[in-house]
C-alpha cells in the first residue's frame, strides 16, 4: 500500500518518480513502464542505444522469475541509474554514485543474460534467445550461428583427430 501511495505522489509531482519506483514493488506498477525502465538501464549497461526492446523484455521476465528480491534490486538499480544520469548531466562536478556489491551482482546477471541469451544456470536456467544473444553481434558478418550441435551431443568434449 505504501508503494502505491508513493507512486501516486510521484505522478502528482510531489515526489521524484525514480524515488517512488525504487520503493514500489514491481507488481504495483505497470509491467510495461517497468520494462521500459529496465530497457533503458540495460541499453546503458551494454552501451547499446539500439538494444532490442523484445530482448530486454524477455530478459526482464526471466530475471524476475529467477532473482530473489528482484523488486528491491530493480528499485536500487533504478535509483542508481537516475543518480548516475543526473551526475552526467550536471554542470557542476559530482561524484558518480558507488555501486553496492548486491547491485553489482544484479547488473552482472543482466549483462550475462543479454550476452549469453540465458538467465540463471543449471536446470533452473531460462533460455531467453539463442540467435539474438549479444555475444554473436561482433562477428555476425563472418560467423554462422549454429542452430544445432553439428557433431551430435558431446562431440565438443574431445579434440578432433587430424
Amino acid at each position: 500500500m505504501a508503494g502505491s501511495s508513493l507512486a501516486v505522489m510521484a505522478a502528482l509531482g510531489l515526489l521524484p518518480a525514480h524515488t517512488a519506483l525504487a520503493q514500489t514493488p514491481v507488481s504495483d506498477t505497470t509491467d510495461l513502464s517497468v520494462s521500459r525502465i529496465f530497457h533503458r538501464i540495460a541499453s546503458e549497461l551494454c552501451a547499446n542505444p539500439e538494444l532490442d526492446f523484445g530482448l530486454t523484455t524477455k530478459t526482464f521476465d526471466a530475471l524476475r522469475a529467477l532473482t530473489p528480491n528482484f523488486e528491491k534490486k530493480m528499485g536500487l538499480l533504478t535509483v542508481w541509474y537516475h543518480d548516475t544520469q543526473a551526475c552526467a548531466k550536471s554542470d557542476t562536478e559530482c561524484e558518480t554514485p558507488r555501486i553496492a556489491p548486491e547491485l553489482k551482482e544484479f547488473m552482472q546477471s543482466i549483462l550475462r543474460a543479454l550476452y549469453t541469451g540465458r538467465a540463471g544456470s543449471g536446470k533452473d536456467a531460462i533460455l531467453i534467445t539463442y540467435e539474438h544473444a549479444l555475444m554473436y553481434a561482433p562477428t555476425k558478418d563472418v560467423t554462422e550461428i549454429p542452430t544445432y550441435a553439428r557433431g551430435g551431443y558431446g562431440s565438443w568434449a574431445h579434440a578432433p583427430s587430424l
